[in-house]
Formats: C-alpha cells, structure tokens, sequence
C-alpha cells in the first residue's frame, strides 16, 4: 500500500538541532527522547524524518515549513527544559526568542537545509507539478506553515512575490499559526496550543487584517507568479468566515 501525507515536517526538528548547517541532525535521522514519553506523548520525538517516511510508503506528500515562533521560543519549558533531553539547540532557541533571526531568514534557513539535505540522494524529489512524480520515490511538494513566515526581509507581500517566482512551486500556505505575531498579523488565530500558559497564544485582534486580504490576493494573482493555495488550518472561525467571504466577492474560487 502507497499513501499520501498531505501535511508533514521533516526537517523542523532536525532545522532546530544546531544553527551551525553543518552540524544540524540529519532529518533522515529518527530523533527518541526517552523517559517522558507518557506525559508528552511522543510529540517531541520524531513524527515524521524522511527515514520514517520512507517506512510509511508514502510515496507523495507536502513537506511543511514552519519558522518556530517567538512565543515557543519564549516558554521556559522549550528553552530551557526540552533541550536537556532532546536535540535542540538551547542557544539557536535563545536567539529567535531575542529577535536575532527574522521569521523569514528562518524559512529561507529550514528550506535551504532540507534542500541542501537532499543533494547527491536519490530517494527523495521535490515536485513542480504532478506531472515529475516518480511512484519509486518519496516525491515531495512544498507547504508553508504560518503567515508569519514572510515577516521580516522586504516585507510580506513583496517576500511572497519573491517566492511566487522562486524555482520551487508551493501547494500552500496555512494564513496563521499558534501564537499572535503582533500589528503585522495577517488573520486571527484560533486557540490551539494549552500545554504552554503564554499571552501570545491567546488569540486577539480582528479575524482578517488589511494586510491579510491583501496576502490572500497575491496567494491567487497568476500575475504574479504561481498561484499558492491558502490553507484554513489553525484560523479562528470568525477568519474562515471573513476568508470565505472575501473568496466570492473577488471571485477567488479558481486559482
């Protein structure tokens, strides 16, 4: 039996081990931190290395980037506790938490290492289209996790530009994450993260920005490169509500 992954995260872990690229786990390696499995259920071992990937037989799916959040990287319990048993580097944690990397050059990092993690194998391909699929192989297509991803660089709109004319075409974007990111916010998020007692994650704000609206038309403009879905996974109901909304007013439903 072959299967599709619609949404995974390779190399998240692996991207957080080391800041150094040259010293960062491989995200085919299979992370296990041991001992607390039962209060944590496995979240924070590996769910999805490319080893375990290939295990699966999943022959097709979205490998996922995901820019860790100042608010993760704020709690005590991620900076200072899981890297004693797991992984990740406490000082490259440290540094997002202090602003030292912006939202974008930390996905310009994550996918730059899961493609520089791929050269010279030939288990693994990143797809363009389903046209290149190559049942023999583990074929992957690019997601982006979280609107915040493009703050910071140029800016988000002119970012998402830049990558809608990259060489690698991307299935989507989920508009929102886990925490708030501030004035620059593109929709509400809905309260999805309880194991960390933190104000970011309390969602706030109005449900779609004007910036947000604006991200969303760009998403679809062929204009201006390859259209990006837009994934409604972690928006609150009143964003989805404004999205679908804005979806039959522009006339969105065929990008």
């Amino acid at each position: 039996m072959k299967y599709f992954d619609l949404h995974f995260h390779p190399t998240t872990k692996s991207f957080l081990s080391d800041e150094n690229i040259r010293l960062k786990k491989s995200p085919w390696k299979t992370m296990t931190v041991l001992g607390i499995d039962n209060i944590f259920g496995d979240i924070l071992d590996s769910q999805s290395s490319l080893s375990q990937i290939l295990k699966g037989n999943v022959v097709l799916g979205v490998a996922t980037i995901v820019p860790m959040e100042i608010g993760f990287a704020k709690s005590g319990l991620i900076r200072k506790v899981i890297p004693i048993i797991s992984p990740l580097d406490r000082d490259f944690v440290t540094k997002i938490k202090d602003g030292k990397f912006s939202y974008w050059e930390l996905f310009n990092g994550e996918l730059h290492f899961l493609k520089k993690s791929l050269e010279g194998q030939s288990r693994v391909k990143i797809l363009n289209s389903i046209g290149e699929i190559d049942e023999s192989r583990i074929n992957l297509i690019l997601g982006i996790e979280g609107g915040h991803s493009f703050m910071g660089g140029k800016g988000p709109l002119k970012n998402l530009v830049d990558l809608k004319k990259s060489k690698h075409n991307f299935l989507y974007i989920t508009l929102t994450h886990l925490t708030d990111i501030g004035e620059n916010y593109l929709a509400n998020h809905a309260y999805g993260q309880k194991l960390i007692n933190e104000l970011e994650f309390i969602p706030g704000r109005y449900a779609l920005s004007k910036l947000g609206k604006e991200f969303i038309g760009l998403c679809y403009d062929r204009a201006k490169g390859n259209p990006i879905l837009i994934d409604i996974k972690h928006m609150s109901l009143r964003a989805r509500q404004e999205f679908y909304k804005l979806r039959k007013e522009k006339n969105y439903n065929d990008p």
